[in-house]
């Protein structure tokens, strides 16, 4: 019997060191500065510390400012095809959220509203009375936050395939395993190992399939690789 309990307490070690080493031996973050060269219109791509958050967003353009809020688990770069043509008529703002992309992942609040206030203080640092929003998904519905927060704020909606508004809510969009205290991340990072779950997402969501390239696959999943994504 203690033979067996001195296994199992072997085992038990042996798995807890694993799971330490491979998780530390995820980096904590993507650095932007070494993929900068593959990010779309990098050039444009700019930091802030907003709440302190490192907040990542890309701007250009002069006019009527208008904001691009991606959804959930993307980032700017769902933007890449319309950016540079909304920039000749508009002044165009893509930000990544907290926790995607490259702006900082801390821990924290991560509901809808909490993602939206972040983008008026966003708005506040690049003195932005009024804006137009364009949320898509998860971000259709922080712009529909923002709007009900701050509706002086908001000079127009734009909402591509948004998710609904619960005005009463406070829930997080993230699976409820992720809350479970070591065993959430870990799990996730399992899952993670390869880009399939990336992949499997993509052929859902795009009706043509050319669009499913390396490039694509690569961009959704590089923060997924790192410990704070």
């Amino acid at each position: 019997m203690k033979g067996i309990l001195k296994l199992l307490l072997a085992l038990l070690v042996i798995g807890a060191t694993a799971l330490v080493v491979f998780w530390f031996a995820r980096p904590l973050d993507t650095s932007f500065d070494a993929v900068r060269t593959t990010v779309p219109n990098s050039d444009y791509s700019h930091f802030a510390e907003i709440d302190a958050v490192r907040v990542h967003y890309q701007e250009k353009g002069r006019g009527t400012p208008l904001v691009l809020i991606h959804g959930f688990t993307s980032s700017t770069y769902s933007w890449k095809d319309v950016f540079e043509p909304l920039s000749k008529n508009f002044r165009v703002i893509a930000v990544d959220l907290k926790g995607f992309g490259f702006s900082g992942k801390p821990d924290g609040d991560y509901t809808r509203r909490a993602q939206a206030i972040l983008v008026t203080h966003l708005l506040d640092y690049l003195k932005i009375e009024r804006a137009w929003l364009c949320g898509n998904s998860m971000g259709g519905e922080i712009a529909l936050n923002l709007a009900l927060q701050n509706p002086q704020r908001v000079a127009g909606l734009i909402l591509i395939d948004s998710s609904g508004v619960s005005v009463n809510g406070a829930s997080s969009v993230a699976p409820s395993y992720v809350s479970i205290p070591i065993v959430g991340r870990a799990l996730t990072a399992f899952a993670m190992t390869s880009d399939r779950l990336v992949r499997q997402g993509l052929v859902k969501s795009f009706y043509d399939a050319s669009k499913i390239d390396e490039e694509r696959v690569a961009s959704y999943y590089r923060p997924l690789r790192t410990r704070g994504g």
